[in-house]
């Protein structure tokens, strides 16, 4: 089941991946129908696009997990993903830019299902010893289907069309739907905590002491609702969800954190492609995005995983030294947010200065391999801050924070960067990228490049805020337990 969800989770973000990884001949089909000066800024707002859809669909399939089975929602989710691609195929026959940006809209709100309700759902079967680990493999698969995504779009778009990249995926989509409407009759609904398979450790799994305190609150508050002669089953509403998820001075700071790191990497991989072919680093945008690619997809691949590894070994290291410790994977995790954030910002800003193309890839690849473990730690950090209760709806506004704050206006943000700082990369064919022109203004690139990076320093802010809050609440935590530790003795000498 776990290989299924992460390999559904890969082909999201191989759809991510499509239209950064084919800027040109996207350039060119905007070029066409739209024939406008700004072929950045469009490109810009297909991405936005789709993170518009997962925006406004994310609460609702957020609220409707309370009372639906979620493998129910995530099948019906993942059909609209289906359609949404054949759509944005279609577009390029339809010769309409308004249809294919339809097409992502409807993406982003088919995809909103399958991330509220997948990772909560593995995050409680987990055993306790390991659940870092497990919510790292399973968030691999963003940087490892964003760069084959690149690598994908770029061979199908430059020999067969970019429409091909759209029908193939949702071909292939189908299967895994109909896999995932199956599951909702092997798993039904249960309460929040309770797990669909045993576990080494049930109690230490399934809700630490937060947890505990706010679903048991959730659950009072819906006996009381029962007792007013209203059904029990009905959910919470939205600003009710919303004001418990924000009760968490660290949720709320991971969350504006998240949405800086992903400004950042969205602005980047937007226009990766474009900035290794302007900076003269490659000839051809097949080898700039299959080298764009590999790089994501290496660091990726090795900075998910080390990740996880290092929470579970701080958190391990903490409870062994502090056995009183109650909130020791929130710490870890926010400590290695922290670190790794700061590392990855001077490096990424220390690329402006890099000159040859061997330390230019070298440099980048550092980089983006420090930002993903982070990227990593945050998205284990944003489970742990918040109840078991509402992690669904905790991930639901984060999504919508992350993404109005990062998604949205950092492909529009950088698409202007890029018109502006480098104007001589823009033009009405497919060459742009590699001519004399968009050579000259090289240094152009390199400062739009600076410029997004420099947003990173926002992590460092609130990741140090969320650190600093969760050993302040974890050192509250264990003067309490150590002082009714003693009491007890007290009382029995």
């Amino acid at each position: 089941y776990f290989l299924a969800l992460t390999i559904i989770n890969v082909m999201n973000f191989v759809d991510r991946g499509i239209i950064p990884g084919a800027t040109d001949e996207f350039t060119s089909f905007i070029d066409r129908t739209l024939h406008t000066d700004t072929p950045s800024l469009y490109i810009g707002l297909l991405q936005s696009s789709f993170i518009i859809g997962l925006c406004i669909a994310s609460p609702i399939f957020a609220t409707l997990s309370h009372r639906t089975n979620i493998f129910t929602l995530i099948g019906y989710g993942m059909s609209c993903w289906t359609v949404a691609a054949f759509i944005s195929g279609l577009a390029f026959f339809m010769k309409s830019y308004e249809v294919l940006v339809i097409g992502r809209v409807l993406s982003g709100a088919g995809e909103a299902a399958f991330m509220c309700c997948t990772a909560p759902w593995i995050a409680t079967n987990a055993d306790a010893d390991s659940k870092s680990r497990w919510l790292a493999t399973f968030y691999l698969a963003m940087p490892v289907g964003t760069a084959l995504g690149y690598i994908y779009s770029s061979i199908i778009a430059t020999s067969i069309g970019w429409k091909w990249a759209f029908f193939i995926e949702a071909i292939y989509m189908i299967p895994f739907v109909a896999f995932l409407f199956a599951m909702a009759y092997r798993f039904p609904v249960l309460k929040p905590g309770e797990r669909h398979f045993p576990a080494k450790d049930y109690e230490d799994n399934l809700l630490n002491s937060t947890d505990k305190t706010l679903s048991e609150q959730q659950f009072n508050g819906n006996q009381n609702t029962e007792e007013n002669g209203t059904d029990q089953s009905s959910s919470p509403s939205l600003w009710e969800e919303t004001r418990l998820v924000c009760a968490h001075p660290c949720y709320v700071y991971i969350t504006f954190g998240y949405a800086a790191l992903t400004a950042v990497l969205i602005g980047l991989a937007t226009f990766g492609s474009s900035f290794f072919l302007g900076l003269g680093l490659f000839e051809s945008e097949v080898a700039a995005s299959t080298a764009f690619g590999i790089i994501v997809s290496i660091a990726g691949i090795i900075g998910f995983p080390v990740g996880g590894v290092l929470v579970d070994f701080l958190s391990a290291q903490r409870k062994k030294n502090h056995p009183e410790s109650a909130e020791a994977d929130l710490v870890s995790s926010s400590l290695v947010m922290l670190v790794s954030g700061t590392i990855g910002l001077v490096l990424y800003c220390s690329f402006y200065f890099t000159r040859g193309i061997v330390l230019a890839l070298g440099v980048i690849f550092l980089a983006t391999f420090a930002i993903f473990i982070c990227n990593a730690a945050t998205s284990i950090g944003l489970i742990y801050s918040i109840p078991v209760a509402n992690r669904s709806f905790g991930i639901a506004f984060n999504v919508i924070v992350q993404h109005m704050l990062g998604d949205v206006p950092s492909p529009l943000v950088a698409g202007y960067l890029k018109d502006h700082l480098a104007n001589g990369c823009v033009g009405d064919d497919d060459k742009a990228s590699t001519s004399d022109a968009c050579r000259d203004d090289a240094p152009g690139i390199r400062l739009t490049m600076l410029l997004i990076s420099l947003w990173l320093l926002w992590c460092t802010v609130f990741y140090g805020a969320a650190y600093v809050h969760a050993l302040s609440i974890d050192f509250k935590k264990d003067k309490t337990a150590v002082t009714t530790e003693s009491t007890s003795r007290e009382l029995s000498a």
